[in-house]
């Protein structure tokens, strides 16, 4: 898909989003470190539309965490709630996961 697609994609999935950013999460979500809720105020979240299979695995290894994921059944796409590991910059972040997964689009929480 084009650029102008995705970022149409992404604009129209992250503002809704970003209006309801801190729901509550249950002991068990992998927002939860040894069974204490994250605190997502002084997280940093991004969004990765049409991961690879291996984005989850691969993405915990260099230090993020996965949110919830949302399916886009009519565009055929899925997108992941992403948490920055703590310390990196929002275009240090972007940049590595474009590194290790080319083909993604990854987008900032306020795009």
């Amino acid at each position: 898909m084009g650029q102008l697609v995705y970022a149409t994609i992404l604009g129209a999935l992250v503002l809704p989003l970003s209006l309801s950013i801190a729901p509550v999460f249950a002991d068990d979500s992998p927002l939860s470190v040894n069974g204490k809720i994250s605190n997502m105020k002084n997280s940093q979240i991004l969004f990765v539309i049409d991961p690879p299979a291996n984005f989850k695995v691969d993405a915990a290894k260099l230090g993020y965490r996965m949110g919830s994921v949302f399916e886009l059944k009519d565009l055929a796409l899925k997108a992941i709630k992403v948490i920055v590991p703590a310390g990196y910059s929002m275009d240090a972040a972007i940049s590595e996961l474009e590194k290790h997964f080319p083909d993604i689009m990854v987008g900032e929480n306020e795009v």
